[in-house]
């Protein structure tokens, strides 16, 4: 029940943390950037940075954004493809293929959504079918995920999920600084509405890739959602100030 989840010992000490951070005010960023909000938050809780798919904080994920940047899309998990699955076969292929060449590095940055091709034509077909997501340029298929594979993902990483909003200032030095000020706390993402977000292009997949010319690098395959549109993916959440004191 709700009521329980509110009394979740570990739900608690983490909000009491919140709060302590939050009553320090504005706390510049560590990093620069769109990540610099959740690495400032993250350090002032003692975690360290990593890309594990297990939550953040005992079994908690967190997240933080800046107040009124509704517009920025938040990472919900990151998942590689099943290459068995995909005729392109790998990510170096994907790179070689389709990559582009900047700063002295081949990269593969694509946002991708169903729906609607980007500028080089890729988009993702759902085909609920087979229980696929499939990856095109224009007509051709590369990329394959299984569904039940994504749902997995989304299940692990956001069972209990803190959404942590803060406001922005700029400091005497031009920094930017973060005051900690409200939070939301989710908990059992509804799967059920996983594969229609996809469908209708608002959950997006976001390509990272590039080479240096000896290796490829992954830096994710990159399950984003607008935040808007959090309160179908999830059931009703708890609403939090962080600046009470009670």
């Amino acid at each position: 029940t709700l009521a329980t989840k509110q009394n979740d010992p570990v739900l608690m000490e983490l909000l009491g943390k919140l709060k302590e951070i939050s009553s320090r005010g504005y706390l510049p960023s560590i990093g620069g950037g769109d990540s610099g909000v959740g690495l400032t938050l993250e350090s002032e809780l003692g975690i360290k940075k990593n890309s594990s798919k297990q939550p953040d904080y005992h079994g908690i994920e967190i997240k933080a954004s800046r107040k009124n940047r509704n517009a920025n899309r938040v990472n919900l998990f990151s998942r590689v493809p099943n290459w068995k699955l995909s005729p392109i076969g790998s990510a170096s292929n994907l790179l070689d293929a389709y990559g582009y060449m900047r700063d002295g590095k081949q990269k593969l940055y694509h946002t991708i959504v169903s729906g609607k091709k980007n500028s080089i034509g890729f988009h993702l077909i759902v085909d609920q079918v087979r229980g696929l997501l499939k990856q095109y340029a224009g007509n051709v298929h590369l990329v394959t995920w299984e569904l039940n594979k994504l749902r997995e993902a989304l299940e692990q990483k956001h069972s209990k999920t803190m959404w942590v909003k803060a406001e922005v200032n700029i400091d005497e030095f031009g920094r930017e600084c973060f005051h900690f000020t409200s939070a939301r706390f989710t908990y059992g993402p509804l799967l059920s509405q996983f594969d229609r977000l996809l469908k209708d292009g608002n959950i997006s997949v976001d390509f990272t890739l590039s080479s240096n010319g000896t290796r490829t690098r992954d830096h994710g395959y990159l399950f984003k959602i607008d935040p808007a549109n959090l309160d179908i993916l999830f059931p009703p959440p708890i609403h939090y100030d962080l600046t009470s004191t009670t």
